[in-house]
């Protein structure tokens, strides 16, 4: 009688069983074959060798659904390790949405880093203790609300003292041949000029927005004491007729540089008051900023460049003892150009830097915001690293901080991620790890 060979063609990790083999539990999978009875006739093998046939398609279908599943669970466990990166990423761009919260506390506290800024070469500011006041001028805007102030009003805020004069704007004497006086100190104020240069006096305020929520917006904020009373020298470098009218007389724009530097209300005070307009313009001028408005955007970085602006202004060159402005406004165009950066003006291709002590000091202020990361540094992102490379390629190493706005950025991304991130992904890999096989 003719007994058929095994067949060579058993799946691996398949036992084949007859039915007088005991299956055992394990991990390999068992299919039961009927066993031949030993007086099966001839005719009868060619059925047995088309079930054997069966038997392994069978056999082959079930590896490959166990392939299948395998590759299922190795997604599996990819997306449960992909999910909670996915998900802190979704909250650090719903944070970037969120960056114009009224107040915020480090813009609150912005003064910090202007008062420890470094001023190299002996530098200081020039600016007299502050005076306590009673007015109410001397709060934050409580609310959405922007009270309008008569023009009497204003009037001891926009004086140094208790006499007022009128300045001379401008003098017929070169510019090249003017001496510039010493910065003013607290013992002896100068007496500013009344009125006191304001922005938007020539083109007039909301004349080039649309809407009419922008319009009342920038009309009722160049009325306010609480946005002339900080005389804001970010917004005159643009906007001001009368100050740009004062650059031609070095010293009625000593003067004015002083007041801008020695406000009625405090320095916080004022900074906290820039940053409530800033928040307030982004709402009412919110048509205008998408169009990218020139007057709403350059008023919003403006604003914002407050209290760098007004660093940077302040400082005085420590030989001659006269505000660094002065000088550059005098004889340095690649020095006044620096003044611009905070505002999202670059330095013209065709400037070479003076690698004066004055430009080395305004760079280091400019790259200790930046390393700060406070939003006054916004319009310092895409202008400070070319001045500052030009800058150290020119004058020498150190001269300038190069690299600041990249290490500020990676900063910046570690602090949105922030500690609730960082567990969010932890106890997602975690799980992770638990649902493996």
């Amino acid at each position: 009688m003719f007994t058929p060979p095994p067949s060579p063609l058993l799946v691996p990790g398949i036992v084949v069983a007859t039915d007088n083999t005991h299956e055992e539990k394990g991990q390999q999978m068992y299919l039961t074959v009927p066993s031949i009875p030993s007086n099966a006739r001839d005719d009868d093998y060619d059925n047995d060798s088309i079930s054997m046939q069966a038997v392994r398609a069978a056999a082959a279908v079930m590896a490959d659904n166990h392939q299948r599943k395998q590759q299922t669970a190795r997604r599996t466990r990819w997306a449960i390790l992909l999910v909670p990166a996915v998900l802190v990423l979704v909250a650090v761009t719903t944070r970037q949405a969120l960056t114009f919260d009224v107040f915020e506390e480090l813009d609150k506290h912005s003064e910090v880093w202007l008062g420890g800024t470094s001023l190299r070469h002996g530098q200081s500011h020039h600016k007299r203790v502050p005076q306590t006041l009673s007015l109410s001028s001397d709060l934050v805007v409580p609310s959405s609300t922007i009270f309008v102030s008569s023009v009497s009003a204003l009037d001891s805020a926009q004086s140094g003292s208790q006499t007022a004069s009128q300045t001379p704007s401008s003098t017929a004497v070169p510019i090249a041949q003017q001496t510039i006086p010493p910065a003013p100190n607290a013992s002896d104020p100068p007496t500013l000029p009344i009125p006191f240069p304001v922005a938007f006096d020539a083109i007039g305020a909301g004349s080039n927005v649309t809407t009419l929520s922008c319009q009342n917006f920038f009309l009722n904020m160049t009325q306010t004491e609480p946005f002339l009373s900080c005389r804001p020298l970010s917004l005159l470098e643009q906007y001001s007729e009368a100050f740009l009218q004062s650059q031609t007389n070095l010293t009625a724009l000593n003067t004015i540089l002083w007041g801008t530097c020695n406000t009625t209300l405090s320095e916080s005070t004022c900074v906290s008051n820039m940053d409530w307009f800033a928040s307030a313009l982004s709402s009412h001028c919110s048509t205008e900023l998408a169009q990218n408005n020139e007057m709403a955007t350059g008023t919003l970085l403006a604003l914002k460049a407050y209290p760098l602006v007004r660093s940077a202004g302040c400082l005085a060159d420590p030989m001659s003892d006269v505000y660094c402005y002065a000088l550059a406004v005098q004889s340095s165009p690649a020095d006044f150009a620096l003044y611009s950066l905070p505002l999202g003006l670059g330095i013209p291709n065709t400037t070479t830097p003076s690698c004066s002590s004055c430009a080395s000091d305004i760079l280091a202020v400019y790259a200790d915001a930046l390393k700060v990361g406070n939003r006054s540094a916004d319009g310092l992102k895409d202008t400070y690293e070319p001045a500052a490379q030009s800058a150290e390629s020119t004058c020498g190493n150190g001269y300038a901080q190069v690299g600041v706005v990249t290490s500020a950025a990676m900063r910046g991304l570690r602090g949105d991620i922030g500690r609730d991130g960082w567990m969010v992904m932890v106890l997602g890999v975690a799980i992770g790890m638990l649902l493996l096989p």
